[in-house]
């Protein structure tokens, strides 16, 4: 049996088409564990009356938002009380492109071992492939330099900062990135293991589910989790698996849209979360550089 996991926050119409669309359309033994993350438009609740009696989903209320790390690991903790070979934790905005993904999964794991695997994953509004984000982890150098950079950006004057994420915003500018990354869209996407995964869907095998309590440290709320959970794989000499014989799509940030009503408050959510996860990283670094010596 495979386990699929979605955060829920707001977005309640992209988690029941993300639901309807895994029993509807998936072939193979599944069942589905909604969290919600404490939605202040009680969109939790009207899901779990929604599923009551549908047996094969469960959803979870969190008392509050735990950020993306704490909420998927609820779900995670949960899915344990159920035998199951794989858990694949998800955003309610990803696609699947071939109704036998349980089987290529289980295949991809046949083919060659993972601890944790990563699909293709496309955003079809750009182009762009999300995975891998990065061969191999993160030195402490990279992500001291990500770090102070957003650092900089938070202590802009407050004109500044307003212009800058007014700027982001223009669409005009959107396009011209959307061109730049789009240079991503021409690269060989080739299989490799022991690299960073993008958050949006990560499947976990048994052997991952079996010997680790939680997937993502609860000292981040949002942003930067899986460059922190790469770090704690390479640890563990556990093992990350890129195959892009297998292949999503992604809709991009529905529940962060549904959460800000300005482009101001959704860029220091960013820059705050994005300071406080790369620290967190940077701790993580150096305590496991003293546990060397």
């Amino acid at each position: 049996m495979t386990i699929f996991i979605i955060l829920h926050y707001m977005a309640i119409d992209s988690t029941l088409n993300a639901v309807n669309h895994i029993l509807n359309d998936l072939y193979g033994s599944k069942r589905i564990i909604i969290v919600d993350n404490h939605s202040p438009n009680e969109s939790g609740k009207k899901l779990f009356s929604h599923f009551a009696n549908i047996d094969c989903v469960d959803v979870l209320l969190n008392k509050e938002n735990f950020g993306f790390a704490r909420g998927c690991n609820v779900g995670y903790e949960f899915a344990h009380r159920y035998n199951a070979d794989f858990y694949v934790l998800l955003n309610n905005d990803i696609e699947f492109t071939n109704k036998k993904f349980i089987q290529q999964i289980q295949q991809s794991f046949t083919d060659e071992y993972f601890d944790v695997l990563g699909p293709d994953i496309l955003v079809p509004e750009t182009g762009v492939h999300q995975n891998p984000k990065k061969y191999g982890i993160y030195t402490y150098d990279q992500v001291l330099s990500i770090n102070r950079k957003n650092k900089k950006l938070l202590n802009q004057s407050k004109f500044k900062f307003a212009l800058r994420a007014s700027l982001k915003n223009i669409l005009l500018l959107r396009s011209l990135k959307v061109k730049l990354d789009s240079r991503k869209s021409n690269v060989n996407l080739q299989p490799a293991t022991n690299v960073v995964l993008h958050g949006s869907i990560l499947v976990f095998s048994k052997g991952f589910i079996d010997h680790v309590k939680f997937p993502f440290d609860e000292n981040t709320f949002f942003y930067f989790e899986t460059e922190i959970m790469s770090l704690n794989l390479k640890k563990r000499h556990l093992i990350s698996k890129f195959d892009p014989s297998i292949c999503v799509l992604h809709h991009q940030n529905t529940a962060t849209r549904e959460t800000f009503n300005n482009v101001i408050s959704r860029q220091k959510f960013q820059l705050d979360n994005m300071v406080n996860s790369t620290e967190v990283y940077l701790k993580l670094v150096r305590n496991q550089s003293k546990e060397k010596k």
